[in-house]
């Protein structure tokens, strides 16, 4: 599996950004000491949390190389690990375990909370958000079409994207923290053409898939035949611009 590109992925760093501005200003809690961030990437998330409590012991955590060198060099004095969420657990009695748009990349949900949950101090807190992958319509046009000739006939990445319903969460978060809400938001990003659209999904969603297609000639033909599924279905402004609807689920579990 190839690594990040922190480059494209900041393509659309506000975009990216603001869905961890809005998770964070949610998070009501007062003393802080002790924050992990999950899936930090290169670090445009942690720089939040660290501008919030700036005298707290800050940890940004991130499986990519790519992006957790790229978080180190931008952000020298935060602290980074570079490790893979589905078995790395922080030590206990975290205040804050923040995840923006990171948990979707590890599969097993009930037990991987379960194990957050348990790293929380009484009174802690996990707030997370993860895209709405199942009510996203720019998505399911690209699923759409990897279901259809010929791509369909290749092999399928082992790496899937794993989001469940709000209701799944609400019941497992229950279990192990006392007060427990979700939120869904759709955001509509201004993007310059259609072809950013791909741009933004080819950074992340689409990663293990075009990731497995045999060269660079397969890589563009798909992203081609993508970008012009997106111009039928999505129209063009009058300054020849397109919203970009996005839907993400926000959560926030208090120990």
């Amino acid at each position: 599996m190839c690594d990040w590109n922190p480059d494209l992925y900041l393509r659309f760093e506000a975009y990216r950004t603001r869905p961890a501005a809005d998770l964070l200003s949610r998070v009501n809690l007062e003393k802080v000491y002790r924050v992990v961030d999950l899936g930090c990437g290169p670090g445009n998330s942690t720089a939040l949390l660290a501008e919030r409590w700036p005298a707290a012991a800050i940890t940004g955590v991130d499986r990519s190389a790519a992006m957790i060198q790229r978080a180190r060099e931008t952000y020298p004095k935060l602290n980074w690990i570079q490790a893979d969420l589905a078995g790395w657990r922080p030590p206990d009695g975290q205040d804050l375990i923040f995840a923006n748009a990171s948990l979707q990349w590890v599969p097993d949900h009930a037990n991987v909370l379960e194990g957050f949950c348990s790293c929380l101090r009484p009174g802690g807190m996990l707030a997370f958000q993860v895209p709405s992958i199942h009510r996203q319509p720019a998505a399911a046009v690209y699923r759409r079409l990897i279901a259809t000739p010929p791509w369909c006939a290749l092999p399928r990445p082992g790496e899937r994207l794993t989001v469940e319903p709000p209701s799944f969460y609400h019941e497992v978060l229950t279990t192990y923290c006392r007060r427990v809400e979700s939120w869904e938001t759709i955001y509509h990003h201004l993007l310059e053409n259609h072809e950013e659209m791909v741009l933004w999904y080819r950074s992340t969603g689409l990663r293990p898939f075009l990731d497995g297609l045999p060269d660079d000639a397969a890589r563009s033909a798909f992203l081609s035949e993508l970008a012009g599924r997106y111009r039928a279905q999505f129209p063009t402004l009058a300054d020849g611009r397109v919203l970009f609807p996005f839907r993400r689920m926000f959560a926030l579990a208090t120990r």
